[in-house]
């Protein structure tokens, strides 16, 4: 074998060597990436399954938009993104039932907390819910039904300042909007969306929407009669769902 046809033959072993290590390496990271995931939500399933034992979740409802009698034995929690369609859907195909059903009848009170996880506007969109929220309590269900109805693609940002603003505008909401704009640029609320997102985070809250009801998983949120059974079994109380 001539030196060049020598050096071409070693040069293709090693480039044959560093590809089959190339290989390994990619093989191995997959694999260690695959367990870390899976770590991840174990982790996640078992926080929530701790959290979720007795009483449920310890949601932290002050400060939170709520509807219904402050005093009804039932509380049910969104846990939503604005940006997302399946939060759409809920709201406006199975939220008039619980209205109807549980929350008029004072059965029931309906609370929401950000968990924004469809992209960055989804934190804009969760800020300015919060700063409608502060300004006028009241104003918030109408702002969140009416970015729903005006719900963009969820994989384009079109939750803008500007947008969220005119909304406002549009839908006649009692509120300052000079004051909403400048809380949208301050960041105002920023870390109160990001305080919603942590306890979602921390409580393996990882879709949305999710529903809680007492702080109890529902595990379909569209399945109304799930939900039905399961507040018929919080108004029941523990001692009478153990004599089963």
């Amino acid at each position: 074998m001539s030196k060049k046809s020598e050096t071409k033959a070693q040069k293709k072993q090693q480039m044959e060597t560093k590809s089959k290590k190339s290989k390994q390496m990619r093989t191995l990271m997959m694999a260690t990436g695959g367990v870390f995931l899976l770590l991840l939500i174990i982790v996640g399933l078992v926080s929530f399954s701790g959290n979720n034992g007795g009483d449920g979740l310890n949601v932290p409802y002050a400060g939170q938009p709520v509807q219904g009698d402050a005093n009804a034995p039932i509380t049910i929690t969104e846990f939503g993104d604005f940006k997302c369609p399946s939060c759409k859907a809920f709201t406006e195909e199975y939220f008039p039932y619980i209205k109807r059903d549980y929350i008029d009848k004072g059965i029931a009170k309906f609370t929401f907390l950000n968990n924004p996880i469809l992209g960055p506007d989804s934190y804009t969109a969760a800020a300015a819910g919060e700063a409608i929220y502060h300004q006028n309590e009241k104003a918030f269900w109408p702002f969140l039904e009416a970015v729903y109805k005006h719900q963009g693609d969820e994989n384009q940002q079109w939750a803008t300042q500007e947008f969220l603003v005119n909304l406002a505008k549009q839908e006649k909401l009692e509120i300052d909007y000079e004051k909403l704009a400048q809380d949208l640029k301050a960041g105002t609320f920023d870390k109160k969306v990001r305080e919603d997102e942590a306890f979602a985070v921390n409580s393996g809250i990882t879709s949305t929407p999710t529903l809680l009801i007492n702080g109890k998983l529902v595990q379909n949120p569209f399945d109304y009669n799930e939900i039905k059974q399961l507040i018929a079994e919080e108004l029941k109380g523990p001692q009478e769902n153990e004599q089963k």
